[in-house]
């Protein structure tokens, strides 16, 4: 699955780094980046992914799917 998006904000934890990516409709997703993807703010961007390899929360009530 693919997701068009624009990046809202890059986290840089030390080894990890996190990608907040919003897409036309719908909720920001949180994604994390692999060493090799540079993300940044303000850019748009393509998300893409394996459903079987997310983690899916309710909105509501912060529980997973």
């Amino acid at each position: 699955m693919t997701i068009e998006g624009g990046v809202e904000v890059v986290e840089n934890l030390g080894s990890t780094s996190y990608a907040y990516v919003a897409p036309p409709r719908g909720e920001t997703l949180t994604v994390e980046l692999e060493d090799r993807i540079a993300a940044v703010p303000g850019e748009a961007t393509n998300v893409s992914f394996d459903l079987k390899n997310c983690f899916l929360f309710d909105n509501e009530t912060g529980l997973r799917l």
